[in-house]
């Protein structure tokens, strides 16, 4: 599936993947990289948000109910070890697994498919919603169609953003809001642990900001126009 993905994404001349190889190589500082980590843990917190949003706005008008946590598999989760960093090894691969499926080769086979980029946003979205309907964990509750519509929502904005920047930004992006969302009762009572997953996705942008420069060759080594004219 990835490689198919990345076939037809270089195929049309996008390569969009290019910062996602460099990411998992460890080329932290490569061109884009930073901004990619940047651009996706900015773009996760705002789809929490619009999680959080929509659910609210569903409890107002159609009496949708957000269950108390943990439930199904978040209670899983918090008799590891260490959750926070159990957090990170599961949905890391949550992460790659659904943004190189949905959106990395399905949204690029049918932008190339079908030339509408509408669509090749919006039909990997509604899929993504669909086979989320059955997960008790996310919210809200009841009704069950309800988690179809905000994942759907939310898939939405994944796919803009892929076509908009490219893979890497969308699966930090999916992996900060999970991180967020999991973490979140550690992060209310302060645990630092559970702030400092949340910033995992952050830190090839952190990287590259602590990068050294290469100081500029003295004058003399290079010379001006103006010399080389004289």
């Amino acid at each position: 599936m990835i490689s198919a993905g990345d076939s037809l994404d270089r195929e049309g001349g996008f390569y969009r993947g290019a910062t996602l190889q460099a990411w998992a190589t460890g080329r932290w500082r490569a061109p884009g990289v930073g901004d990619a980590a940047r651009n996706g843990f900015l773009l996760g917190l705002l789809c929490g948000g619009v999680m959080a949003l929509v659910v609210g706005a569903l409890e107002l008008t159609v009496g949708a109910r957000a269950a108390l946590q943990p439930r199904h598999f978040a209670l899983f989760m918090l008799n590891t070890l260490s959750p926070p960093l159990a957090s990170v090894a599961y949905f890391i691969q949550i992460a790659l697994l659904e943004e190189l499926g949905y959106r990395y080769f399905a949204g690029t086979w049918l932008l190339g498919l079908t030339k509408k980029k509408w669509l090749a946003v919006g039909l990997p979205a509604l899929v993504y919603g669909l086979t989320h309907t059955n997960l008790g964990f996310l919210p809200p509750a009841e009704p069950f169609w309800a988690r179809a519509l905000v994942m759907a929502l939310v898939g939405t904005v994944w796919g803009a953003a892929f076509f908009r920047f490219d893979a890497l930004t969308v699966v930090l992006s999916h992996l900060t809001a999970d991180l967020f969302i999991f973490n979140w009762p550690g992060i209310a009572r302060g645990d630092l642990l559970s702030i400092a997953v949340v910033l995992i996705p952050l830190l090839p942008a952190l990287a590259r900001g602590c990068s050294v420069p290469t100081p500029p060759a003295p004058e003399s080594a290079t010379p001006s126009a103006g010399r080389v004219g004289n």
